[in-house]
């Protein structure tokens, strides 16, 4: 969740929590979620308009980046 001070902190101290939602649970879970839905919606586009490179560089990131780890939580595999 976004700190009630956040437009009182300095650069330094958004980006260091931005970082520390990266790399959370939480924030895994949304890079997740925002690269699935993003490629699924991109291959929706007809293939005249369609970005490929995006969309691979897209499943770059979603292979490589860290996943949350939904077995440990309960939550079953994805």
């Amino acid at each position: 969740m976004k700190p009630e001070n956040w437009d009182s902190l300095s650069p330094q101290d958004k980006q260091d929590v931005a970082q520390e939602l990266l790399y959370s649970h939480r924030g895994k879970y949304i890079v997740y979620r925002a690269l699935t839905l993003a490629i699924e919606a991109l291959r929706q586009i007809p293939e005249s308009l369609r970005e490929y490179d995006t969309i691979e560089d897209m499943e770059i990131l979603f292979e490589l980046f860290p996943k949350p780890d939904f077995e440990t939580r309960g939550l079953g595999g994805t």
